[in-house]
């Protein structure tokens, strides 16, 4: 059988593909299985990235996390972000101001999210008593103005 490129020397060999002086082997899928799975690592071999953990949340914190996530790249990404912002609080988030997300019907997300992001939720729920509450709370931060645009919009103090 001759092929196309013939006179750059291409040619047809069962079971191999000779093209331009260079040799492909023709693998089978078995083989290519085989040779994959010998590549992947194993589970026990690296330390976990994220985890997928499913929360019962505020229909109006999923909806600023979704609009945060457009923002940070991701949603896990915005809530990760949110989730330091809170452990830097030094006094809890005021009922007051939580009231308006906390009071929307509840639904349920699952996210992908790094482990510590996991374990100061888990820890947060002490202070504000559900995850869903931890989560309202950092949805109340994210949908703060940037404290930063405040600072540019200020008019410098003019000396008289």
């Amino acid at each position: 059988m001759q092929g196309k490129n013939q006179g750059r020397g291409c040619e047809f060999i069962p079971g191999k593909a000779r093209c331009c002086s260079a040799t492909i082997p023709a693998m089978t899928k078995a083989k290519e299985r085989k040779r994959l799975d010998s590549m992947e690592q194993n589970p026990a071999e690296h330390e976990r990235r994220s985890d997928a953990k499913t929360f019962k949340l505020p229909l109006t914190a999923l909806k600023i996390f979704e609009h945060a996530g457009r923002v940070h790249g991701q949603q896990s990404r915005a809530i990760q972000i949110a989730v330091e912002l809170l452990i830097r609080e030094s006094k809890r988030l005021p009922d007051a101001a939580l009231s308006g997300i906390k009071n929307s019907p509840l639904t349920s997300k699952t996210y992908r999210l790094p482990p510590r992001t996991v374990e100061i939720i888990q820890a947060m729920v002490i202070q504000y008593g559900t995850q869903g509450d931890v989560l309202a709370a950092c949805a109340y931060l994210l949908a703060q103005p940037d404290p930063a645009l405040k600072l540019l919009q200020m008019t410098p103090h003019k000396s008289g």
